[in-house]
């Protein structure tokens, strides 16, 4: 009798998330938001978004420095 071997990869249910720390760079603005990034929403790091705060569209993340443990700093920069 044979046995079929089962591959483990652990728990299937466990988000691998990342957190972005982002400023908006707009003047007047400097809202502090945190961007949570998952394997579902890793384009809107290639995309241009608007700033929650002052609704300017058209913003591009900037990577900065790590801060910790799956958490980083970005820069929400308009031309």
């Amino acid at each position: 009798m044979k046995q079929a071997a089962t591959l483990d990869d652990g728990p299937t249910s466990r988000v691998e998330e990342v957190v972005y720390r982002t400023v908006c760079q707009n003047p007047g603005c400097r809202c502090v938001f945190d961007l949570t990034i998952t394997r579902s929403n890793v384009g809107i790091l290639g995309s241009r978004i608007a700033c929650p705060r002052c609704q300017r569209p058209g913003g591009a993340l900037e990577g900065g420095k790590r801060l910790g443990d799956k958490l980083f700093s970005s820069r929400l920069m308009f031309q």
